[in-house]
């Protein structure tokens, strides 16, 4: 389905990192892989979608691009959907395309479709991206290989081709680690997967009928083998005939792999026989460039010498992916566990506070009738709650329409030696005279502006009896309920779990939304 997802998002202008994000949420969804699971971790993005029921009649009225629900085989099956005004075209898990007219169509449909809306934003997403990128640091690492290989002054037009052949050879042995992680670049995977059932590179790369001895498998011999020769052509080029000799020993391996391909795991893999192509040029090269191949066992000994310390270093880098990815799939099933809403709502049933709340008159950021209601009890001069305060301000920058802000204080007004308590009833005054309240906080709580320099551009002129009735009251809501401490999070008048980090709201949505509703129906 994942798959589907992803061609779907790219058809609807949305980038690799919409599809990356979409991953992470679906993945960890307490619900994944359902249908619920899908639409969910879209909103969760800020995409919205539509899940209905629609009549057969109404095909043609249908988006040009859709997912839906066939029954292929007498069983039902996600697939995405490019209609046009003759025919429809669909494309299922595993890729493979099939065209029907709308009649053959409307036969197997079952009327359920899921359809995004298109990204209208042109700009780049800004979140948070992965420092380290496969493609980054290929291309620096084979810069610097090659750089050094011009250093040593001993160009040859044989060693050069062999060294680009080593440079292609190596990034598909990238591709095919990260196949074999589970960690595929959905382009490759594209082409790697195909359009039938007969070309699968996952199945090959992970099928134990490409282990071979000692524990060395066909998804390793890429990567070693390779990077052994643009280290070697990079330090000595004249290794350029004992490498072409070992390329020459290879044409067994290879004939291996497309038996195993072949007639074991009838399975082929684009990735595999791209690296066996890779092969056959080095040797053709090498066979053509050299028609009396001298055998310089001293040579030869290096490369075997260079060749098992390279080895048993990508063994050990491998044993750290393989537990990063294992950590990485426990804490998605961890991740899982606590977004299970029921979890979440029995941690936040545990410390309901008063109904006093509903008489509390706090600082408004945005709608205030929305369904989730936050609201943030702060002081000016607690550090934690410039963090909570920003976190908040994302919430609702992102679910306009869902959540409501309420900015409240647990400040003692009777305590004349706080030097923040101007602060606070300055924010009353300028929030009650329908001031810039947001330009207000922001340059208190985000821009961290300095007491002095704060009150010389916010002071207001009066401070109303008003404003120090509400605070006072505030302070004496949180001494009722044992709120001795800031920030204090309230969702729907239950303190927020401390199981969670306030930005994990955004997972619980909908479902407060939900018992709101309920709640309202009862009411």
């Amino acid at each position: 389905m994942e798959n589907l997802i992803y061609q779907y998002l790219t058809q609807n202008k949305y980038t690799q990192t919409y599809f990356q994000e979409f991953k992470e949420n679906y993945q960890s969804h307490p619900n994944y892989p359902s249908l619920y699971a899908i639409t969910d971790s879209l909103e969760l993005m800020g995409i919205e979608t539509i899940t209905a029921t629609v009549p057969k009649e109404q095909l043609k009225n249908l988006p040009d691009v859709f997912i839906t629900s066939l029954y292929i085989g007498e069983k039902a099956e996600f697939v995405l959907v490019n209609k046009t005004q003759t025919g429809i075209t669909y494309t299922n898990q595993k890729e493979k395309t099939k065209s029907l007219s709308f009649d053959e169509f409307s036969a197997i449909w079952d009327g359920l479709i899921l359809a995004i809306g298109e990204n209208e934003k042109l700009e780049v997403r800004s979140q948070k991206m992965e420092v380290k990128s496969t493609i980054n640091n290929f291309l620096l690492l084979t810069s610097v290989i090659i750089a050094v290989y011009f250093l040593n002054g001993t160009f040859s037009w044989f060693s050069g081709i062999s060294l680009l052949l080593s440079v292609f050879g190596l990034l598909i042995g990238i591709f095919i680690i990260q196949e074999s992680l589970g960690e595929a670049n959905p382009v490759v995977s594209k082409v790697c997967n195909g359009t039938n059932n007969t070309v699968s590179c996952d199945s090959v790369v992970k099928s134990n009928e490409g282990k071979l001895f000692f524990g060395i498998s066909f998804s390793d011999l890429p990567i070693v083998f390779f990077f052994t020769n643009l280290f070697l052509i990079s330090v000595k080029p004249v290794f350029f005939e004992t490498i072409g000799i070992f390329s020459l020993l290879s044409i067994p391996v290879i004939l291996y792999s497309v038996y195993l391909q072949k007639f074991k795991i009838k399975k082929w893999c684009v990735l595999c026989l791209a690296v066996s192509g890779v092969l056959l040029l080095q040797t053709t090269f090498f066979l053509f460039s050299y028609k009396n191949i001298t055998w310089n066992f001293y040579q030869i000994l290096q490369y075997l010498l260079v060749l098992i310390v390279v080895w048993f270093l990508w063994k050990q880098v491998e044993k750290v992916l393989i537990n990063r990815n294992e950590l990485i799939s426990k804490n998605r099933d961890l991740f899982r566990f606590k977004r299970n809403f029921e979890i979440f709502d029995f941690l936040s049933n545990k410390n309901p506070v008063t109904e006093n709340i509903k008489t509390l008159k706090g600082i408004t950021i945005g709608k205030s009738n929305n369904p989730v209601q936050l609201q943030l009890f702060l002081s000016p001069g607690c550090g934690h709650c410039y963090t909570a305060y920003k976190k908040g301000l994302e919430l609702i920058k992102n679910h306009s329409d869902k959540i409501s802000l309420e900015i409240l204080f647990n400040v003692n007004t009777q305590n004349t030696e706080n030097p923040f308590i101007p602060i606070v009833e300055n924010m009353y005054e300028i929030f009650s005279n329908n001031k810039n309240i947001s330009e207000a906080l922001e340059d208190w709580h985000i821009k961290n502006m300095s007491l002095e320099d704060w009150l010389k551009k916010w002071k207001q002129t009066e401070i109303s009896e008003t404003t120090k009735s509400e605070i006072q009251k505030e302070y004496t809501f949180c001494i009722e309920n044992n709120l001795n401490y800031t920030p204090v999070i309230v969702i729907n008048n239950n303190i927020y779990p401390k199981e969670y980090d306030l930005e994990e709201l955004k997972y619980f949505i909908s479902e407060l939304e939900e018992q709101k509703e309920i709640v309202l129906q009862n009411a």
